[in-house]
């Protein structure tokens, strides 16, 4: 059974509800829908205790830029840390046999499928998503 999705927010989210639920002292990720990976980084100040928000559409980056960001949980939104949101990251893959659900955990994408090439699989198709973490206290992870 699959777990709970964790999604980028709705660009027309407003910041109060991102401000409320964002660590109010430290740099925060907002993780949104919509543009690309070229897109210059966004630094919001204004946050209470003098906290930052960046946001940005690329989660990896975010990821690697902050400690917490703000995702949309199961249609909540959450302030996750990045270890979590990293460990939940799975390669979903089209390929020549069965469709293969591979997870990333520190691993990039392109070597995962370097080893399926390298085995012979054809890959028609790919997409990175994020979920199957239970993140209540007390939860294990994955």
């Amino acid at each position: 059974m699959p777990g709970p999705s964790i999604l980028p927010l709705d660009p027309s989210t407003p910041l109060s509800e991102i401000i409320r639920v964002a660590p109010p002292a430290e740099p925060c990720g907002v993780w949104i829908a919509g543009g690309g990976a070229r897109e210059p980084l966004a630094r919001l100040g204004a946050v209470p205790a003098g906290g930052s928000l960046l946001v940005r559409s690329d989660l990896g980056a975010l990821l690697r830029s902050v400690k917490v960001v703000v995702v949309s949980f199961d249609g909540r939104l959450a302030a996750m840390p990045s270890t979590v949101l990293s460990l939940a990251r799975m390669l979903d893959i089209v390929t020549d046999g069965p469709r293969l659900m591979v997870a990333l955990d520190e691993r990039a994408p392109e070597a995962v499928l370097a080893e399926l090439r390298a085995g012979g699989r054809r890959v028609a198709a790919t997409q990175v998503g994020y979920g199957g973490v239970d993140v209540r206290p007390g939860r294990p992870l994955g």
